[in-house]
């Protein structure tokens, strides 16, 4: 036996609600987790904001997963030049800067770019002091010189404004990766609740 008219028509749009609904809880279920689960900077050696006392030679950066081979980084002085790497090695979560010399006295700041397992591209810097002049460093014809005979003064003074900047290593791209996330979760959520909006207005126009 057949209802009538009318009580297909309201089970149509109970039909139709639960369905958007089902579809707005999992939305809200798993957007979070993939716009936030990205793989980010765990820690790193030396640490953000850290004073280091040794002329290290190695930066390594330690993420919350496992990275792809073609993730790098940079290094630079506190006056902004770039140091050389000789090597750049990734292993599982770690990705390691071997520097041709010792860092020099100062300012140092590493900027990653890294793709994450999933393959989401990210980056993003952080800052820490050197506070000793490497002892030696050897030139192109094998002998040893002192650093301050080729460190700029200038290297010897932390600029002020630079390390107020490198306070929070991360921060502004971190910031930017979850205002981006909540921006999608927002959209898409919007984007629910429109099209059920249509669909709504389309059946109860048909029925009548």
């Amino acid at each position: 036996m057949k209802g009538s008219p009318k009580q297909n028509n309201n089970f149509e749009v109970i039909h139709l609600k639960f369905i958007l609904y089902f579809l707005l809880v999992i939305s809200l279920l798993v957007l979070p987790a993939s716009a936030f689960a990205h793989t980010g900077i765990e820690s790193s050696k030396p640490e953000a904001n850290s004073i280091v006392q040794e002329n290290t030679k190695e930066i390594t950066l330690f993420f919350e997963g496992n990275i792809e081979d073609i993730s790098t980084m940079a290094v630079k002085d506190g006056n902004g030049q770039e140091l050389e790497l000789k090597t750049v090695n990734v292993k599982g979560q770690t990705l390691t800067g071997e520097l041709v010399n010792p860092l020099p006295k100062g300012n140092i700041t590493v900027t990653y770019n890294i793709v994450s397992e999933d393959g989401h591209p990210m980056e993003g810097d952080f800052a820490f002091q050197v506070a000793n002049e490497p002892s030696t460093v050897p030139n192109t014809n094998g002998t040893q010189k002192s650093q301050d005979e080729t460190e700029p003064e200038e290297m010897e003074k932390a600029d002020p404004k630079q390390e107020e900047s490198n306070t929070s290593p991360s921060t502004a791209v971190q910031d930017e990766r979850e205002t981006n996330g909540v921006s999608t979760l927002l959209i898409v959520v919007v984007a629910v609740v429109i099209v059920g909006g249509i669909i709504l207005v389309m059946v109860r126009k048909r029925n009548k």
